[in-house]
């Protein structure tokens, strides 16, 4: 368990890192390191699918989420899915919920595309709390509660963690 925590957070840091290049053009290491970062977090991720029975649906939910909502802004997170997808080609897809894989995917595309819309808005709480984007972590929770699988919400949580982690760092930077 400990190892998935510590693997969803790196994940989280690395996924944040292809987000600054990308996304706000900041030069992390080298130019292009975005590929590198993507590849890293892609494999990580499906590593974390092929393992864990437990945490498969939500990351799987995650990127159906993201690329049916449109959301594969760069070419480093296209690597990031391509390895994804090729680690858990060669590791094999552990035993999971489907239904989960679902619910995971529709909350994630929701979202997505109510953090769209939420940009838009006047800066009232509701739009402040819509981009905090709750939805995926609410969701987490109640599955773990409900199976009793503790894993799940930790995992989002840590990943959340080394996301907004290098979010203060790429303020600075």
């Amino acid at each position: 368990m400990l190892s998935e925590i510590i693997i969803a957070f790196v994940s989280g840091v690395f996924t944040k890192l292809t987000d600054l290049v990308i996304d706000d053009g900041k030069k992390i290491l080298f130019k292009h390191s975005d590929l590198l970062f993507g590849i890293i977090y892609g494999i990580l991720v499906g590593y974390l699918i092929s393992v864990s029975s437990i945490i498969a649906p939500l990351w799987i939910g995650v990127v159906f989420g993201v690329i049916l909502a449109g959301k594969i802004d760069g070419v480093g997170h296209v690597v990031g899915v391509i390895f994804i997808i090729g680690t858990v080609a060669i590791l094999g897809l552990s035993d999971i919920n489907w239904w989960f894989v679902f619910l995971f995917t529709i909350v994630n595309v929701i979202e997505e595309k109510l953090n769209d819309r939420a940009d838009k808005w006047r800066p009232t709480r509701v739009a402040k709390l819509i981009r905090m984007r709750p939805f995926a972590e609410i969701t987490a929770l109640i599955v773990s509660i409900a199976t009793g699988e503790y894993l799940l919400i930790f995992a989002i949580l840590f990943f959340d963690f080394g996301y907004l982690s290098i979010t203060q760092y790429g303020k600075r930077i």
